[in-house]
């Protein structure tokens, strides 16, 4: 995948159930999608985005993203645990710090740690980052980098 390529994160929210649903789909033109299903991800065992259900999900579907942006290997448990580092998602427990269970998070903290995932990818040079949610129907851009 190209870094001049738009990278779209999908979700919604259940509050019942608190559970996610994510979809990839890149953007070459704003004005012309062109869907990737999760199919093309390298993710066979997923055959549309709305089987998707939880972070650590979201955490399979990005590990091959972490390796391109970064140029270094990574597996679903180094990615979580950097997610969760870098947006403070720890608990103290006899003087030590250590990262939270997704178990107790909440759905604020959920979107938290999305939101991480996308800095993260800002950081490393993908062009735009975008967050759509099912309810409002509209696009709502949580970080656009226009520094090339």
């Amino acid at each position: 995948m190209s870094h001049q390529e738009f990278i779209f994160l999908e979700e919604s929210w259940s509050r019942s159930k608190e559970s996610l649903r994510v979809c990839f789909a890149v953007y070459n033109d704003f004005k012309k999608p062109c869907r990737v299903t999760i199919q093309d991800l390298n993710d066979s065992q997923l055959k549309s985005y709305r089987q998707l259900k939880g972070f650590h999900r979201l955490i399979d579907l990005l590990v091959p993203f972490f390796k391109e942006w970064t140029g270094e290997l990574w597996d679903r448990a180094s990615v979580k645990s950097f997610i969760k580092k870098r947006s403070g998602f720890v608990k103290t427990l006899k003087g030590i710090d250590v990262v939270k269970s997704c178990k107790d998070a909440t759905i604020n903290e959920m979107r938290q740690l999305i939101n991480e995932v996308i800095k993260f990818g800002a950081e490393m040079g993908v062009e735009g980052l975008y967050l759509r949610s099912e309810e409002e129907k509209d696009l709502e851009i949580f970080y656009k980098n226009n520094q090339q």
